[in-house]
Parts: C-alpha cells; sequence; structure tokens
C-alpha cells in the first residue's frame, strides 16, 4: 500500500469530530478509525474497494458504482504530488502549492447530476466545508450522503497539464456501493445423511447466467475460505464427501449476466448426521468434544488440557451426580467379541480438577441394544489413581450396531468437584478364541468325574 493509499483510507474511514458535514480547519477529517480502515480492506473488491490508479495526461479516468440508495455513497482519491515551487517566507502564505490538480465527479447517470468534492475556505476557516472545485488540496471527497438508486459514475481528471506530461498515480477509495444483481433467497437444506446434504435456492436474476457456492465447517468466511463450486442452469447442488456429525455453512451469490455478481447469501447452516463408526477406533481428545458423542448439560463435561503428565486434550467427567458423556456409535454387531480400554484418573493435579472422595464414584457402562450393562465402577478416595492408569475389559455379550459407551458419575458432590478425566479410548477386535469360565468338579467317583464350564460369549 503506498503512501498516498494510506492517507487516503484513512481520511475516508474517519469520523467526523465536527457538527458539519466534510473537513474543518480545527479537526481535519476527523478521528483515526482502524475499525471501519480494517473492514474496508477486507471487503475490498467487493461493493467497495481500494485501487492504484495512474492517470495520464488529458486522460479522464471512469468507475462504474452502483448505488442501492440506502447508505450514503462516497468516493476519495488522494495522490502524491510533484514539488512545487515554494513562495519566500512569509505568515500564512496564500500562494497554492498544488502541482497535479486532479478532479474527482461523480454523476447520477439517469439525471446527469453531478456531485462535486468538499472545499474549504482558507480566507474563512470557520466557515463549514462546502462543496465545489478542489483546486488546493492533494486529496479530493466526494460524499452523497442520500443517493438515489441506480447506478453513477466516478470520473477523474486534471487540469491543464500534468507535470512534464508525465503520468500521475493516485490511489481512489470507494464505499456505499452495492450489487444491481439480485440476491438469491428461499435457501432449503434436504437429504442431509452422514456424508452429503442438498442444497436448492430461487435466482434473483431471470437471465440465469449462474451462481457461485461455497460451503465449509461452521464460521469459515467466503471471501477468504471454504470449497468453491461454480455452478450454471442450476438452483441446486449436492454437496459430498462430508464429515459425519460436523457443522458445515453454505453461501450462495448470484452471478449476473452484466458481470456484476450479488453479495453472498448465508450461512445456511446444517450438520451431518452421525453414521455409526467402524472398529478399531481410537479418540484421543483433539481439543473439541468429538463429534457424535453427547454430553449430559454444559458444564458437565470440559475437554481439559495438560491434566497431570497428559500434554493434550483429555475429557474430564465433573463431578454432578448423573453427569455423563456418551461415546459415538459403533459397528459391532459381527464381533464375536471387543476389547475397550482407556487410561483414566480421578483428579487433583493442575488442570485435572478435585480429588474425588470416598463416596463418590463414576460407572463405565455399554449399551447391549436394550440396556446400560456396567463395565466397571470406579470409587473416589484413596482407591482412584492420581495419575493416569490403562484399565481394559473383554465383551462378548451385547455386541450390536448399536454399541456405545458411557461414563457417568454415579455419586457425586457437584460440577466444581469430584472430576474424572479419561483419554486414549480405544474400541477393537477382541481375541477370537476366548478361555471358558466357572469351570467346576463334580460327580467325583473311583474312575470318573464330571466337568461344567462356561462357554466364552455364544461359542
Amino acid at each position: 500500500m503506498k503512501a498516498a493509499t494510506l492517507k487516503g483510507l484513512v481520511i475516508h474511514t474517519a469520523d467526523d469530530a465536527s457538527n458539519t458535514q466534510g473537513p474543518d480547519y480545527e479537526h481535519g477529517w476527523g478521528l483515526l478509525n482502524t475499525s471501519n480502515a480494517a473492514e474496508l480492506i477486507s471487503n475490498n473488491g467487493g461493493t467497495q474497494a481500494i485501487e492504484e490508479n495512474s492517470l495520464s495526461n488529458q486522460d479522464t479516468f471512469t468507475y462504474s458504482i452502483y448505488s442501492d440508495g440506502t447508505k450514503p455513497l462516497r468516493a476519495t482519491i488522494s495522490w502524491t504530488d510533484v514539488p512545487g515551487n515554494p513562495p519566500a517566507p512569509s505568515l500564512d502564505p496564500s500562494t497554492k502549492m498544488l502541482v497535479n490538480d486532479l478532479d474527482a465527479r461523480i454523476i447520477k447517470n439517469s439525471t446527469n447530476n453531478v456531485y462535486k468534492p468538499y472545499v474549504m475556505d482558507p480566507a474563512n476557516p470557520s466557515n463549514p466545508a462546502t462543496k465545489g472545485d478542489n483546486a488546493t488540496d492533494n486529496v479530493e471527497q466526494v460524499n452523497i450522503l442520500n443517493p438515489s438508486s441506480g447506478w453513477y459514475t466516478l470520473r477523474i481528471t486534471h487540469k491543464n497539464n500534468l507535470h512534464n506530461q508525465n503520468d500521475q498515480n493516485f490511489a481512489l477509495i470507494i464505499s456505499g456501493g452495492a450489487s444491481s444483481c439480485p440476491k438469491p433467497s428461499n435457501f432449503n437444506v434436504s437429504g442431509i445423511s452422514t456424508d452429503s446434504a442438498y442444497i436448492s435456492w430461487n435466482s434473483g436474476d431471470t437471465a440465469d447466467n449462474g451462481h457461485i457456492l461455497k460451503y465449509g465447517n461452521a464460521g469459515f468466511s467466503p471471501l477468504s475460505g471454504g470449497n468453491t463450486m461454480r455452478l450454471y442452469n442450476q438452483t441446486n447442488a449436492a454437496l459430498t464427501g462430508l464429515s459425519s456429525g460436523t457443522s458445515y455453512d453454505v453461501y450462495v451469490k448470484e452471478v449476473c449476466t452484466n458481470g456484476d455478481s450479488s453479495s453472498f447469501e448465508g450461512p445456511i447452516a446444517f450438520t451431518t448426521a452421525c453414521g455409526n463408526s467402524t472398529i478399531p477406533s481410537l479418540q484421543t481428545f483433539a481439543g473439541n468434544f468429538p463429534n457424535c458423542w453427547s454430553p449430559s448439560a454444559n458444564g458437565h463435561i470440559t475437554m481439559n488440557n495438560n491434566c497431570g503428565s497428559n500434554n493434550t486434550y483429555t475429557l474430564q467427567v465433573n463431578g454432578a451426580t448423573g453427569a455423563e458423556a456418551v461415546s459415538n456409535v459403533f459397528q459391532a454387531g459381527n464381533f464375536n467379541s471387543l476389547k475397550v480400554s482407556y487410561d483414566y484418573r480421578a483428579g487433583s493435579n493442575a488442570n485435572c480438577g478435585d480429588t474425588p472422595e470416598s463416596s463418590d464414584s463414576i460407572d463405565v457402562d455399554y449399551w447391549d441394544g436394550n440396556q446400560w450393562v456396567q463395565l466397571t465402577n470406579y470409587q473416589g478416595g484413596g482407591a482412584s489413581p492420581s495419575t493416569f492408569t490403562q484399565d481394559s475389559f473383554i465383551i462378548t455379550n451385547g455386541l450390536t450396531n448399536n454399541f456405545k459407551l458411557r461414563f457417568q458419575i454415579a455419586n457425586g458432590a457437584g460440577v466444581s468437584y469430584d472430576n474424572w478425566n479419561f483419554d486414549n479410548i480405544k474400541v477393537e477386535p477382541g481375541p477370537s478364541c476366548l478361555p471358558v469360565s466357572n469351570v467346576s468338579i463334580a460327580n467325583l467317583g473311583t474312575n470318573s468325574v464330571t466337568l461344567n464350564w462356561n462357554p466364552a460369549g455364544s461359542n
């Protein structure tokens, strides 16, 4: 960004500090507003513009602007003038030093009304700025406070000849423009699955020249991110290859036959369905609560960082009785056995929460298709580990395609107390051949005996 561009930008976006419109000799162009400047930079290329151009000798520069009549239309030009010839030293000399005198005008196309820039009167410095021909400054601003809707033309010319008939660089800043292209409307999302969704809308332009659709994870900006689809002769799109249990935003803008385009309309928000996860699976908790897991209530579940010696995120179940975290669903119906393992510990160390007392406990359960089945129960107090400890289980009964895990506080004193932490939750195929259990001897005779046992699982 050149010096003249930066100067024009801060003047264009300043807050007026006086009771009159335009600059004055007491406050200048007003108070610096970096937020306005940053927003204009971010929106450059849409209905606002920051451009660096050049004007040749005896040439005219034009720029078309559409106003929807809802906000002021403003154009500022700024340039670094060539050095002038300073007068002899005196008090407040009136000699003008401007060499290359550029002129900015905005013309309403339908009426040929001409809007001129602000002008100040150095002979009467207390007077407010008026509108007219500015032949003094190397900044000119045309500000139409209440424009009527329609097309306007910004025209930039110069007086006499440019110095040595060389080109004069200038910066142009425009705000208050609008798209003449009508916006798409009536958006609808349907057919949402684990990895796809169908978006439809109504076109705003009868002479349809297509649309630009952008989609991405919720919160993305269509001006700088997302996936892009250029669509012709259709007002719908199928989004595929999406992640399950994930929130997405969609934006659509119209492309009109006159080369203009509307602003992006959106976000159109949706969340893909949670499908059954495949086995093996490892959940390491990357920072956000996992997709397709279910927490019980706000404050019950925390994604905790740097608990004890664990330098990553862990799942912390806070000590309100009934607080729970339920995993995603697994396709376990085709397995004879599953092995479930995880690392767990109680609170107390930095970032691990409060230590559960002996009367506090947490259940780890799995869903067998009809009910929750307890895998284990951990008691607080001295029985609870203060460092991450691995535990594992072999499950042979109740393996369905609706298999899931639950970590639930069975007894606790409240959200700020009695915390339990879990990490590296793994679900994987169990052993293919399991040992029998409950072997017993009966009917012992001199030469015979009866052996009894329970088979492993359903084998």
